[in-house]
């Protein structure tokens, strides 16, 4: 499938390095230029990381965040918020496109993951407010819900496919890439008689 990614360039914000490398290397293989956005430690590491990416290649076509993979939770919504408003006017000149990756665990219920069913609410929350808001400017906001069983190159491949072009009419959209564990999660605890 063409995705006409080519010259496009995509800011991914540093997460585990399976997904990131593999994130990286599928653009790459695209003709896209991968950015590593690295050292995120406030929103002001966060804006001085997109003014340099501009700076440098003159546009930003995308953003893929990373949220809850490696225990940055609460602070790595926070800081695709600040990224995504940090590139809002690139992105806007180019229709782009926001890809937040997070980590199935926001959705396990009955397993006392607190810290990760809150920020599972912001994520859910988050995305449909920026898809909302950012619609009318052509620019999309979805959100990948990611487990350890797929290998880090399928989920890769599905970030490639939301980013591009051949996605333009899914928006606003938690999309599960996780082997159905979620699913037969709420399944199995209905079952048990767990209220969700």
């Amino acid at each position: 499938m063409e995705l006409r990614l080519q010259h496009k360039v995509v800011m991914v914000a540093d997460g585990p390095a399976g997904i990131r490398d593999a994130v990286c290397g599928a653009l790459e293989s695209e003709g896209a230029i991968p950015v590593v956005l690295t050292g995120l430690t406030d929103a002001t590491s966060c804006r001085r990381a997109v003014q340099g990416v501009f700076i440098q290649y003159g546009r930003i076509d995308g953003l893929v965040g990373q949220v809850g993979l490696a225990g940055n939770l609460e602070t790595g919504t926070s800081h695709n918020y600040v990224l995504s408003q940090t590139a809002m006017n690139q992105l806007k000149a180019v229709a782009g496109s926001v890809v937040n990756i997070i980590s199935e665990a926001a959705d396990i219920v009955g397993a006392n993951h607190d810290a990760y069913e809150k920020v599972g609410g912001l994520r859910f929350g988050m995305t449909a407010a920026w898809a909302a808001e950012l619609r009318h400017c052509g620019i999309r906001v979805n959100c990948l819900v990611v487990s350890e069983k797929p290998p880090a190159e399928t989920i890769a491949d599905t970030v490639l496919f939301l980013l591009s072009e051949k996605s333009s009419g899914i928006n606003a959209v938690h999309l599960y890439v996780d082997g159905g564990k979620t699913i037969l999660n709420r399944k199995r605890n209905l079952m048990d008689g767990i209220e969700l």
